[in-house]
Parts: structure tokens; sequence; C-alpha cells
């Protein structure tokens, strides 16, 4: 299954217009609607911390694995699940679209696992004890029974630093088969993540990409992700 693979799967989430001051233009966080949706987010961000991954003829061998911070709870219905998500003070709702955004560079979503079984995720590298702590507390207040969690290490605890001041620069497009890839390069992750947040939505399977030393950004018709 490649990066950007997207999956057919009805997801959870009921749109629901709202009057606040958000866009789906203010997401910068990849919002997961479907479980099939959330474990290939899950095992490409198992894979990143990974000493060693590879797929060979369908099988996926990870050794030396670790998983990125993260909160699970499980909730008896969908309007729960959405509920207990949108409580969450960096997770927001769109006024364009309905839809559920995130404020931080997170992987989020809630979406049915088993029938009669809504799972809220929150995971990342970005998620920070602060965050962490909120998610534990808040889900919890709202009826969800934990499934497990991962504390961020207190080192996560982090102040947003000023973009550099080189600017990121357009660098090509390239279009493979379905797929146009619009590819940047800049000097660092928070100018590469400044930058996103002023280019127009991209359209279904059409990606900003945006290179930097520290590692790579994107966004896509669902967010923003880390490469």
């Amino acid at each position: 299954m490649g990066l950007f693979d997207r999956f057919k799967s009805k997801p959870a989430t009921t749109k629901r217009p709202s009057s606040g001051g958000f866009s789906e233009a203010d997401n910068v966080g990849t919002r997961l609607e479907t479980a099939e949706k959330a474990t290939a987010h899950w095992m490409g961000s198992v894979a990143k911390h990974s000493k060693s991954f590879t797929h060979t003829r369908g099988v996926t061998t990870i050794q030396g694995a670790t998983s990125p911070p993260f909160v699970c709870y499980t909730f008896k219905d969908q309007a729960q699940a959405e509920g207990a998500l949108a409580s969450l003070s960096y997770i927001k709702r769109a006024h364009d679209t309905g839809n559920l955004i995130s404020r931080e560079l997170i992987n989020f979503g809630y979406y049915e696992s088993f029938p009669g079984t809504f799972e809220v995720i929150v995971f990342g590298d970005s998620l920070s004890p602060a965050m962490h702590d909120e998610a534990m507390k808040k889900l919890a207040a709202s009826g969800g029974a934990l499934k497990d969690h991962k504390q961020p290490p207190p080192t996560s605890t982090r102040e947003r630093a000023a973009p550099a001041a080189a600017p990121v620069a357009f660098v090509r497009t390239e279009r493979k088969g379905q797929y146009t890839y619009h590819r940047y390069r800049g000097p660092s992750k928070e100018a590469a993540l400044a930058r996103l947040k002023t280019l127009s939505l991209p359209k279904k399977l059409e990606y900003h990409i945006v290179e930097t030393p520290e590692g790579d950004l994107g966004r896509d018709v669902d967010g923003m992700f880390d490469l």
C-alpha cells in the first residue's frame, strides 16, 4: 500500500456546519475517518520509529519498533466519540465544511473499529505532555474506556520557534499516474508548516510536499502530515 493511498470504506464522520472562526484551511493535522486509514497511518508512524522496516510479498517486518505518543479510548456510539474528540482544546470544527480539524500537527480522528464500538485516537511526535494529559482526562470524562496510551517524553514540550528567515521555494510539479505532487524546499519544518498554511487546499489525489533538512511535511485533502 502506497503512502498516499486513500481508503473507500464509509467514514464515521458526521459533518455539522459551525459558526466558529476556523475553516478547513486551518487544519494542520491528518484526519482519520476510518479504521483502515487509522491503521495505515499508525503503521507508517511505527515504521518511521523502527530500526528496520521491510515489506516483501505482502508481509511487513518491523524490527526495533516503537510507537509515537498516543491516546486511544473506546466509546459505545458515534455521537459520544465525536463529542469526546471535539472536547479537546486543540480540536476545532470548521465552519465551512463541518469537519473536525486539528490546530496541531497530529493524527486524529474517530471511527467504528468493530460493530457498535468507536475509537477516538490522537497520536504523533507533536503530541505534547499537556495535550496527552488533556486527552486522557477529557476522553475519560466523556464516557470513554481507555484502550491504551503512551506518555510523550518531557522533552517533547515545546515552544514554537519563529519560522526561519529563508523562504520556502517552489521546486517543481510532478505527475505520476493519477497523482499530482507540488514540491517545495525550505530551511526547517516550522518554515514548511507556515508555508503550507498559506497554500490553497489540495484537490483529491493532489499533494503539497515541502522538503527540509529536518524532514518533510505534506498536505493533502485530509490535512497535513509528517513524512
